[in-house]
């Protein structure tokens, strides 16, 4: 009768122990401790209207030396003490070929570049058309928009891809 008196001690202990962790979850569910409020996600502004006058403190270089002026800064644009505003050549092909002479100094670094090991963004061929396709679309978008700021960068970036195209192809192992 022992044996018999101890399973029923068990099972009813069990049976308490289970009923009291059900009894504790649904109090715990119902009476939280941590006090709680709804939040609600809103964007407020303020404004204020006003008239304001700027005023800035600008000079106006003049130099004494005349000539072709290529200036070194775009319109607009800041300038540090000390920095370079403007080149002054004799003539018009001076100014030309020192343009011309950066554009190609460009070129060379861009080609370097490609050059380096690790330096092209497509593994393969069909990344690179992707990047390609890409390029073309934004040059024709910008082109039909008319906004033709841009499209010097943009012809220099599709030739970059064109250039790291054949790299990855093999058509060209160097430039």
């Amino acid at each position: 009768m022992t044996g018999f008196t101890a399973k029923k001690a068990g099972s009813t202990a069990l049976a308490l122990l289970l009923l009291f962790y059900v009894g504790y979850q649904i109090y715990a569910a119902h009476f939280s401790r941590i006090r709680t409020e709804s939040a609600y996600y809103f964007t407020a502004s303020d404004s204020v209207q006003a008239d304001v006058v700027a005023l800035r403190k600008e000079t106006v270089l003049k130099s004494p030396a005349s000539g072709a002026v290529d200036y070194a800064v775009a319109s607009g644009g800041k300038v540090a003490k000390g920095e370079t505003v403007a080149y002054v050549y004799a003539g018009e092909k001076q100014a030309a070929a020192r343009k011309q002479t950066e554009d190609v100094e460009g070129e060379i670094k861009q080609l370097q570049s490609l050059q380096s090991p690790g330096s092209t963004y497509a593994a393969s061929p069909d990344a690179a058309n992707g990047r390609i396709c890409l390029q073309l679309t934004g040059l024709a978008g910008r082109i039909n928009a008319g906004n033709l700021a841009g499209v010097s960068e943009d012809r220099d970036d599709l030739l970059y891809l064109l250039d790291e195209k054949q790299l990855v192809t093999g058509r060209v192992s160097n430039f």
